[in-house]
C-alpha cells in the first residue's frame, strides 16, 4: 500500500479531476524534463514558482543483474517472477484527508509499461526535494526506476 501525499499536476484539468473524482489533494505545477547529453534533467515548480524538486539522473538502458538479484533476495524468486510475468502492477493508494473529509479513501491503481528497469542509485544521481514540508524529511535516493511508455489507471476511491 502507498500513501499519496503531495501531488502536483501540470494542467488545471488534471488537478480538478484528481481533486473532485479521486479525492486527492492535487495542486498545479509546472514541470520541465529534458534529455541532455546522457542525463535526464528535471525541475518541478508549484504554481507560484516555488521549487518542489530538481535534479539529473543518468540514462539507464539495460537492467543491471546485481540489482535484480538484490530484489529477488528481498521479494523471493517466485514473487519476483510472478511480478515480471504480470501484465500490470496493482497497488492500493491511500489519500490524505482533505478539509471536511471524515475518513481516508483508497484507490486501486494499475501500472503497465514497456521494459521496466530498476537500478541502485549512484553518486551521479542528483535528486533534491526542495518543497519545505518534504525537504525537512531528508529523503535519500536508493533506487532509480525507469518506466518507458507507462500506462497508469487510478480507480475511483472507496472509504477506508
Amino acid at each position: 500500500m502507498m500513501v499519496c501525499h503531495g501531488l502536483w499536476n501540470n494542467t488545471q484539468r488534471v488537478v480538478q479531476y484528481n481533486s473532485e473524482h479521486l479525492l486527492l489533494n492535487a495542486r498545479l505545477a509546472k514541470s520541465e524534463v529534458d534529455f541532455s547529453g546522457d542525463n535526464w534533467i528535471f525541475r518541478f515548480c508549484d504554481a507560484d514558482g516555488g521549487l518542489i524538486a530538481d535534479g539529473s539522473v543518468p540514462a539507464t538502458r539495460r537492467q543491471p543483474t546485481a540489482d535484480i538479484l538484490k530484489i529477488a533476495l528481498q521479494m523471493g524468486l517466485r514473487s519476483l517472477l510472478d511480478l515480471l510475468r504480470a501484465p500490470c502492477f496493482k497497488l492500493p493508494v491511500v489519500n490524505t484527508r482533505r478539509q471536511g473529509d471524515v475518513c481516508n479513501h483508497v484507490c486501486t491503481t494499475y501500472t503497465a509499461c514497456d521494459k521496466p528497469l530498476i537500478r541502485s542509485a549512484t553518486d551521479s544521481d542528483l535528486i533534491a526535494v526542495r518543497e519545505p514540508t518534504y525537504a525537512e524529511l531528508d529523503f535519500r535516493i536508493t533506487f532509480v526506476q525507469v518506466l518507458k511508455d507507462i500506462g497508469f489507471i487510478f480507480m475511483r476511491p472507496t472509504p477506508l
